[in-house]
């Protein structure tokens, strides 16, 4: 019985250390932004959003999503603009605006 309490207890350290170093090794969420470069018919597109919000839902993530818009077909263009607006923290951007965007997102301290 002691040695499933020592096993509990090694257990229970390995995870408070993981937590720890979990806290220092977050990114600091001053002015960062993930930008993901889309073009063609991006099949995958809604299920990587989805990916990238549970891992902000987490607090993994903390940076808002950027779709740059580098020639997405007809189709998944409007896709990904309903996905833009129904995802919080993710902004659809044309590829020639993305300079700009930035700029407006750092001189806000991060906030899109």
């Amino acid at each position: 019985m002691s040695i499933v309490f020592c096993l509990f207890a090694v257990f229970g350290a390995f995870v408070s250390v993981l937590c720890v170093a979990g806290l220092f090794l977050l990114p600091l969420p001053c002015g960062m932004v993930t930008i993901w470069r889309i073009g063609g018919d991006c099949a995958d597109l809604e299920h990587r959003v989805r990916a990238y919000c549970f891992l902000r839902h987490l607090g993994i993530v903390s940076a808002p999503l950027v779709l740059a818009d580098c020639g997405l077909d007809p189709m998944p263009a409007a896709c990904a603009a309903c996905i833009a607006k129904r995802f919080d923290g993710v902004v659809l951007v044309p590829a020639d605006d993305l300079e700009a965007y930035i700029k407006m997102v750092d001189i806000h301290d991060g906030r899109a």
